[in-house]
Formats: C-alpha cells, structure tokens, sequence
C-alpha cells in the first residue's frame, strides 16, 4: 500500500494502540501539523492480515510474512511512536495474508472475505482510544437484579494546541452520530494540558447510567451490543469513533429428564459469551429429585455440567436415573351416592370414583398397602364439616380374592391402619417399564362382566349404620393410605 498525503510520499508511519498481546493493532501515517489529515489502518480484525510491516515503497516482498513488529528488532512499537528509523523515505506499508488462511477451493466455493479497516480524519481533530475492546454486562432483570453503571476508561489525545477540553460521548448499537447537541449522551469532558503526539489524557471515572440503555445492554442478545465513544473539542473539531463490544448474553435452558421423560419444570442461567460454567453442586443441578413420588439420582459422569458459554449453546439437558424406592404417586376420591338407611344393613359399592389409587416401585421392591380413616362428618351448608354430628366404622376393604364374590368377610376400616393390599396380591395388576413397577388399583378394584360393564370386585366398601339418629345430608371422611416396605 504506497502511502502518499497531500502530494508527499515521504509520509512519516507511526504504530497505534496494543491490543491485549501487547502488539499493535495496526498502523496509521500523518503529514507534519501543517497538513490536517491522517489515515489509519486496523489490522488487528477478524480475516485481517497475518503480517504486516512499514517498508520502503516497492520493496521486494518475495519473502515478506511480517510480524507485527518493528523493522529493527532493537525498535520498540509503543503507539504514536514512528514504524521505521529512516527520516526521509517514500514510505509503503505491507501485508500478508497466510495460505491456511484461505486454503485450497472446491470448485464453486468462494474464498473467504480477507481485509482490513481504514479511517480517515482531520491530524487536528482529537483521537480517542479505550482501554477496552470488548467488555461483558449480563444482569438477570428477570431475577431482579440491578443494572449497575457501565464504567468506561481510556484516554484522549489532540495536538492542537487550542484545544483545552474534549467532551465525550457515546451511542448504543448505531454508529450515526447526531447533529443536534440535545440528542447527544454525554460522558463527561477531559482536560487536555498537554498537545504532544504521545500526550495522552486518561479518563476512567465516565460511566453510562440512563436505565434504558443499561436495559439495551443487558438484553439477550446472539449478536451482542456495542457501544461507541466519539468526542468533540472546544474549536468543534470531532475525534474518531471508537467501538466497544458488549460481549453476547446468553440465556441457557436446563431440562432435567430421566430418559426422554421431563422429571422436574426446566430452569435457566444468564450467562455472557466466553464465561465459563459448572453446574456441579450447585441448585442448577440438584443430586436428587422427587417428582410424582419417584425419588431420581443425578446420572454419574455427564460431560455437560461444565464448559465454556457460546452463543450456540442453548439448552443443557441433565440426565437422571431412577433411584431404589417407592411411592404413592396418586390417590383417589371416592363417592358412594346416596344411601339409604334399611332394617337390614347392605354394603354398598363406589359409584363415583376421580383420580386412581396409583403406586410406583423400583428394582422389583416388595410392599404392603394399609388403610385408615377418619369418622365420617356432616358436611354442613357453609362446606365445613361438623364434627359434632360422626358416624363411625363405615368403612371396609375387601381384599382381592378370585375364589370369592364381594361382598366376603371384608376388613373393617377405622382410624388404625389396616393391611389392605401387598406387590404380591397385586402383580398380575402391575406393569413394569425399565426398574419401574407401577400398579394401578383402577385394574384391581374394577373388571369388566360378560357384558362389557364395569363392575367392582374388590376394594373400598361402605356398610350404613343401622340407626336412623342421623339427618339425612352429606358425609365425609378423609381416607389415609400408608406404604411401607416388605424386606425380602
């Protein structure tokens, strides 16, 4: 790239400002004060050059790769200081571009864009540089936290000697700067006392705090945001732009599944790009779940409770597994209908009956099923139950038994636990997926006749007292199921 301002060849190169290695991100050239205009290029980009290097106009570049250095290895390459030794020389400024870079094409592939950016701008105006090229700003507004200030530092630069003072001001996503003071956000003013090329003026205590700008920024965004930072002098001179990125934030969502099957609602973090995660021991992935009475165990050796967040990270799903246990996982509730009160008392049968009697068991455990009950209480018009008015022993259980026709000798149910049922009365019942048995008393209380009607064959029953003292009203009673483990 042959340098040439304002019909000079013999154009001066200087370094501009390090990156995070501590080499400079490119280079940028300038007549003396009396031309007012500068060119810069930024090499240090995505696809910019691998090498580059101040020359001598048409040097050989046969064997040019370029460092990023200085010419003389004994040079150093602070920013603002000059890229070559030599005073008077028609100037050139080098690039290169490796082959791995670009690598070999398939016929109808397109290489890859490859460059590098330039600006330019008035050698008088002021130059602005932050001390950060990419920063993070991830708060959870959706988890209530605060959206603290967004503090920037860096430093200003102007070798006009009639400048005091440069304001500052930024924008958020939209480079276009506005005319019309009243739309400018400002930042702050820096003092310059000094107009040396290699004079700069630090600020570090600016900081962006409108609420709708941090909300901008702390948006999940797969792109990120930027913020710009440009300043304007008190001769009206503006500086260059200079951009800093809002790393991308990224919401994360966690399944927890045994299997393919959802154990437990999906939960998320906010984290930003680059950050690095653990989820181990932590709330995000709990070493037990107890979800419809099934107890699960955090699957051993999964590789995906630690990395790195990216944007393309989405979802995390953890696994669980079954643990050894058992549980009543559901409970029903029965109606009898209406009773009526004969000389001779008959045992009637459940006519209604919502939700089932349901027990889960894994690794093939054996248990025992017991029933107790409270007195049945008259149930008054407000809905509450009178306790004053019980009826007592209402309750039987019959017992599953093929050789007999219900009703046969069923148990008497009262507010002491009564053995009704075990795994082993019921396991022609019983359904077993995996390690996990699930019995559904729906198919040991109730059988189809020849006649595809449902009848009851075994289960809750409910024997009317005899004595006629009662009002006629509703009753209830609050039936308790206990499941306790048979050792084998």
């Amino acid at each position: 790239y042959d340098t040439r301002l304002n019909g000079q060849d013999h154009v001066p190169i200087y370094f501009r400002e390090w990156n995070a290695a501590k080499i400079p991100r490119g280079l940028y050239f300038k007549n003396s004060d009396s031309t007012p205009y500068r060119l810069d290029f930024l090499f240090d980009i995505p696809n910019g050059p691998d090498g580059w290097s101040a020359l001598v106009y048409n040097q050989d570049m046969t064997n040019f790769i370029g460092q990023r250095t200085p010419t003389n290895p004994k040079e150093n390459h602070d920013p603002d200081h000059a890229a070559r030794s030599e005073k008077d020389y028609d100037s050139m400024i080098g690039m290169t571009w490796s082959k791995n870079k670009i690598g070999a094409l398939a016929f109808g592939q397109s290489s890859p864009t490859i460059g590098f950016e330039t600006s330019s701008g008035a050698a008088t105006a002021p130059t602005i540089r932050s001390d950060k090229e990419k920063l993070k700003y991830c708060h959870d507004i959706d988890k209530g936290e605060d959206l603290p200030p967004v503090k920037l530092s860096g430093t200003v630069n102007s070798t006009n000697k009639q400048v005091n003072y440069v304001k500052l001001y930024y924008l958020i996503d939209n480079p276009t700067i506005p005319t019309a003071d009243t739309q400018r956000k400002s930042l702050g003013q820096v003092q310059i006392n000094e107009h040396e090329l290699t004079s700069w003026a630090k600020f570090d205590n600016l900081q962006i705090t409108d609420e709708d700008d941090l909300k901008t920024l702390a948006t999940r965004e797969s792109q990120g945001h930027s913020i710009y930072i440009y300043g304007i002098d008190d001769q009206g001179y503006q500086s260059n732009i200079v951009e800093i990125k809002v790393l991308p934030n990224v919401n994360v969502t966690i399944h927890y599944k045994c299997g393919n099957d959802p154990i437990k609602s999906d939960n998320y973090f906010l984290k930003a790009e680059g950050d690095s995660y653990n989820l181990n021991d932590t709330d995000y992935a709990p070493k037990s779940i107890v979800s419809n009475g099934i107890h699960y165990k955090l699957s051993p050796n999964q590789t995906n409770l630690i990395g790195t967040v990216t944007t393309g990270l989405k979802e995390i799903t953890i696994q669980y597994d079954v643990a050894d246990g058992m549980a009543i996982t559901q409970v029903p509730k029965l109606d009898f209908g209406k009773i009526l009160l004969l000389p001779k008392p008959k045992y009637y049968n459940i006519v209604t009956q919502t939700d089932d009697l349901q027990i889960k068991a894994t690794n093939s455990l054996a248990w025992k099923l017991s029933m107790s009950a409270d007195p049945f209480y008259r149930v008054t018009e407000n809905n509450q139950l009178d306790k004053a008015d019980s009826l007592d022993g209402l309750l039987y259980y019959h017992r599953l038994n093929k050789d007999s026709v219900l009703p046969n000798n069923p148990v008497p149910i009262n507010t002491e636990p009564k053995e009704v049922s075990n795994s082993g009365d019921v396991a022609s019942a019983s359904e077993t997926l995996g390690n996990t048995t699930t019995t559904n008393f729906r198919n040991v209380w109730w059988e189809r006749d020849q006649d595809k009607h449902l009848k009851q064959v075994s289960g809750p029953l409910l024997l009317p007292p005899s004595s006629l003292r009662h009002p006629q009203a509703t009753y209830h009673s609050t039936v308790t199921w206990t499941l306790d483990n048979v050792p084998n």
